[in-house]
């Protein structure tokens, strides 16, 4: 062991008493931070032992964390001197993030922060050392990753898991959370666009160490680790029920400077438009933006640039002169485009190369079309052209206004002539009825007269029988007289 890791191994050890007393306030009940399945156990009791500890156990890692960094401060010129190689961990004291922070009851903030986990110190593989980070329970996933502020080359992970007072083993429940865990290596904070360093899928109970080592040669930028506990899905025997990242150190182990590669460090790759190579046999993996090719040897063409040569050029006047690195156009724009590359059209209003014209008296200046300046609604009253340019002469202005003048009496003449016709048809219409009407009422008095007519010829009828029966009687009264004289 070197002097500088016995140093920090003595300043990191707590008290004895503080040590005994964490001790015994982690036995004295089964709380949360100790087993997210077993009951609350007697939170007060916790929450007394932790007031007079944590203050303690605070104020001995401070003053630790202190004394250490001075020595590695004064020790920090004969790191440089030394030869890099791939010892160096490139994760210390880099950027830290979790997705799911603590939120429960118990350690402060700082105890429990994402940070912890690359501050370096791992002497006490407990919550309450402050070297370790916490993630919040009941929850599917969980994430935390460290930024290496750059792609850099990397050989090897080494990640150390909580353990507690209690030691490792079946009988502890942090086991179960560590099983199923994933090591992505990625350019980007997305697991999804990284390279999956190491899954774990054989490990049990028995056979998993809070100490883990995954050789990956990758290049990135972060260093992800990921767990999962999904609803609906079946895990093996001995798995959490939810997921954690209980992690007290990940020393990423890799070269510091980019470019460097090789199991000491010493080489670059041997192509000098290659971002990153191998770091055993040398070959390049992934070219400078701008290169492509087998050694990358060969310049983005055809309207394209920059990494992978996977973006396209904008509008560009000549294809050919768009920069192969970051796709500046280096002889201009097309006209109604502007900006380095060219991707941006011309605000509204002005138009043309380099923007430089300035559009006409359109109906809707938005409505000029960028390129040349047409206006594609129409002209504003008194301009005409496809660029309404163009100021009408007052002759046209005055036949314009005479058309109008023409037009509107027109108009007005046809509404008059459709309102008289309109009243010839109305008056057409009530004579019409009129005349119906009056047809009706003779056809009425005919047909009353005609029955008055037939009553009258009745009547007489009945006079004249009565007449006829009157003098029949009166011939027959005589010819009885003549019989009465003749006898």
């Amino acid at each position: 062991m070197s002097t500088s890791s016995r140093g920090r191994r003595r300043a990191r050890r707590p008290s004895a008493a503080a040590g005994s007393a964490a001790q015994e306030m982690a036995q004295a009940s089964e709380h949360p931070l100790t087993d997210s399945t077993s009951d609350s156990g007697q939170p007060q009791l916790v929450e007394e032992v932790t007031q007079r500890v944590l203050q303690a156990l605070a104020e001995v890692n401070q003053k630790g964390k202190k004394r250490s960094q001075g020595r590695q401060g004064a020790n920090s010129k004969k790191k440089r001197q030394r030869t890099p190689s791939t010892s160096e961990n490139i994760a210390l004291k880099k950027p830290a993030y979790q997705q799911y922070p603590y939120t429960g009851p118990g350690p402060a903030n700082h105890l429990v922060e994402a940070s912890n986990a690359v501050d370096g110190f791992k002497t006490n593989l407990s919550v309450w050392g402050g070297q370790c980070v916490l993630s919040d329970n009941d929850k599917q996933t969980a994430t935390w990753w460290v930024n290496l502020t750059s792609i850099l080359s990397i050989h090897h992970v080494t990640i150390y898991y909580r353990t507690e007072v209690y030691g490792w083993g079946p009988h502890s429940s942090f086991p179960s959370r560590f099983l199923g865990f994933s090591v992505y290596v990625s350019n980007t904070t997305d697991i999804l666009q990284g390279t999956l360093c190491y899954k774990d899928t054989n490990f049990t109970l028995e056979s998993v160490s809070p100490m883990f080592n995954a050789t990956c040669p990758l290049h990135g930028q972060y260093v992800i680790f990921y767990n999962e506990r999904l609803t609906g899905v079946t895990y093996p025997d001995g798995y959490s029920a939810f997921a954690y990242n209980e992690l007290c150190e990940v020393e990423v182990y890799g070269c510091l400077t980019p470019g460097q590669n090789g199991p000491d460090c010493s080489t670059t790759c041997p192509d000098s438009n290659c971002r990153y190579c191998h770091n055993e046999t040398g070959s390049c993996l992934r070219c400078k933006p701008g290169y492509h090719g087998h050694r990358c040897e060969l310049e983005c063409v055809n309207g394209q640039y920059g990494d992978g040569c996977e973006n396209v050029c904008g509008q560009c006047a000549d294809f050919s002169q768009c920069h192969h690195v970051n796709g500046v156009c280096l002889s201009g724009c097309n006209p109604g485009y502007t900006g380095k590359g060219c991707t941006q059209t011309c605000e509204p209003g002005t138009y043309g190369y380099e923007c430089g014209e300035k559009c006409g008296q359109c109906e809707d200046q938005s409505k000029c079309f960028h390129t040349n300046g047409l206006c594609l609604t129409g002209c504003r009253n008194g301009y005409h052209g496809d660029l309404c340019k163009t100021l009408e002469s007052p002759k046209a202005l005055c036949d314009v206004s005479n058309s109008w003048q023409s037009s509107f009496y027109g108009v007005l003449m046809v509404l008059v002539l459709a309102v008289i016709w309109i009243g010839f048809l109305m008056v057409y219409i009530v004579i019409l009825r009129k005349l119906k009407r009056r047809t009706s009422n003779n056809n009425i008095q005919m047909e009353n007269s005609n029955s008055y007519i037939t009553h009258i010829e009745t009547d007489d009828h009945v006079i004249v029988s009565e007449s006829y029966m009157e003098l029949r009687n009166f011939r027959n009264d005589q010819d009885n007289y003549e019989s009465i004289d003749f006898i």
